[in-house]
C-alpha cells in the first residue's frame, strides 16, 4: 500500500489511528555507495584495451564515466510508526510511514510511503 500525503506526521484519514513509535529523521550520506560505485567504474576503466592517453574521444568518455558518481547525494529520511483498528476485519493493523525529502530542513517531501508491517488479532 502506497499513500502520497502532502503534509509529513499527518496520519491518513483512518478511525482511531494513533502514533505509536515517534518520528525519527536520519540523514545516509551515502558515501558507501558512492565509493562502490567508483571501485566499479575504476575496475571497468582498466579492463578497456586502448592506450587511454592519446584518444582523445575516449579521455572524453571515460571522464563522463568517472563523474557519474558525483550525482549520488545524501539522502534525508523521516519515519514513524502507527496503528489503526480494523473494524470489518477486528483487528489493529500496524503501519510505518516512510518519507524521502529533498533536503536537510526536513520540510520539502519528495515522496511518502505507508507500508502495512503487522496484523494483531
Amino acid at each position: 500500500m502506497e499513500l502520497i500525503l502532502t503534509m509529513p506526521n499527518l496520519l491518513p484519514s483512518e478511525p482511531y489511528a494513533e502514533i505509536i513509535y515517534e518520528s525519527v529523521k536520519k540523514t545516509y550520506n551515502n558515501n558507501d555507495v558512492k565509493i562502490a560505485a567508483e571501485f566499479i567504474t575504476s575496475f571497468l576503466i582498466s579492463k578497456i584495451p586502448v592506450k587511454i592517453t592519446k584518444n582523445f574521444l575516449l579521455n572524453f568518455v571515460l571522464n563522463k564515466l568517472t563523474s557519474w558518481t558525483d550525482v549520488i547525494k545524501p539522502t534525508y529520511v523521516e519515519a514513524w510508526g502507527w496503528r489503526t483498528y480494523s473494524y470489518s476485519e477486528k483487528c489493529y493493523i500496524y503501519y510505518v510511514t516512510l518519507v524521502h525529502y529533498s533536503d536537510s530542513s526536513f520540510t520539502k517531501p519528495i515522496h511518502t510511503s505507508v507500508i502495512e508491517v503487522k496484523r494483531e488479532y
